[in-house]
């Protein structure tokens, strides 16, 4: 009996150590995974808040471009709108000077017609009441 006390006497404390080790092996296990968890979370918390920044930031981004873009479709309205003034412009006072010209020619022919015509009817008639003199100078 006494060999069968030591036998269980020298199996006591390795059944403490086993116990304890099973015991400190559970509370390591349960730290990890709490920690596993918490890091999780993390992870999840910071992926949120990159994707709400950059979400932000791209909204940001669009409506920069989207200013810049009116902008420029502003400028360039403007400039083809001066563009066309100047061109109709331009082309009224061609149009004016050709009209002049035509008038002027128009009018030439027609003093010249009008003399030639006198000096016919000066010719055909024998009298000079019809005198190209002074037609054509108004």
């Amino acid at each position: 009996m006494a060999i069968l006390l030591l036998i269980s006497l020298v199996h006591l404390p390795s059944d403490i150590i086993r116990t304890r080790a099973e015991s400190v092996q559970h509370q390591l296990n349960e730290l990890d995974r709490t920690r596993v968890e918490s890091v999780q979370n993390q992870l999840k918390e910071l992926d949120r808040t990159r994707a709400e920044s950059v979400q932000q930031h791209l909204k940001e981004l669009d409506r920069t471009r989207a200013e810049s873009v009116q902008h420029q479709l502003r400028e360039f309205d403007r400039n083809r709108a001066e563009s066309v003034q100047n061109q109709l412009k331009e082309l009224d006072r061609t149009r004016a000077e050709s009209v002049q010209n035509q008038l002027r020619e128009l009018d030439t022919t027609r003093v010249e017609l009008v003399q030639h015509q006198l000096k016919e009817l000066d010719k055909t008639c024998g009298i000079g009441i019809a005198s190209a003199e002074g037609v054509g100078q108004d």
